[in-house]
């Protein structure tokens, strides 16, 4: 399994993680809760998850 972290604009967002059942994404909860929060893509701008 790797994993990666996304950052934007210098901060932790989200997670990037390959397994043997493909690539998953995930925003980090402190991020949610951010005030200062912006969509890592727009195709990811209201998920909180996916998997691909």
């Amino acid at each position: 399994m790797r994993t990666a972290t996304v950052f934007v604009n210098n901060r932790p967002a989200a997670r990037l993680i390959e397994d043997g059942e493909g690539y998953h994404f995930e925003y980090l909860a402190e991020y949610l809760e951010s005030e200062r929060k912006t969509a890592v893509s727009l195709t990811l701008l209201s998920l909180k998850t996916w998997s691909l």
